[in-house]
């Protein structure tokens, strides 16, 4: 039947008509609760460090530090939102059609493929 093509070719595919599709891009505002970090204040902390001989163990300096870190919280909020939703729907049956294909590059110019030439 094929004379030029791969062994394990057994025949033609017909695949399916592709159906009427409508591309839906919408924005649906609503309120929600946003948990916002927020910085109350400082908290400063004195440490003392004493270095030491690591042979003899005899003490080389003694240093106190001022440590200061961040009191952080969380305020919860009421916020306005905007919501993006972008969907394929099929227009004979009316039902949300998947859109999780990952768009592949094919042939020669394949972008992980190209060779860019070094200027001399």
């Amino acid at each position: 039947m094929f004379t030029n093509v791969a062994p394990e070719a057994s025949g033609y595919i017909s695949p399916e008509l592709a159906t009427p599709k409508a591309h839906v891009n919408t924005i649906l505002d609503h309120k929600a609760i946003v948990h916002t970090p927020v910085v109350l204040g400082l908290k400063t902390e004195k440490k003392e460090v004493t270095r030491t001989n690591a042979f003899t163990g005899e003490p080389i300096s003694h240093d106190t530090y001022n440590v200061t870190t961040p009191i952080t919280a969380l305020i919860d909020r009421v916020m306005d939102v905007h919501t993006h939703h972008d969907q394929i729907i099929d227009l004979l049956t009316g039902k949300k059609l998947d859109n999780d294909d990952v768009h592949v590059f094919h042939g020669f110019n394949r972008p992980d493929t190209l060779v860019t030439k070094k200027k001399k």
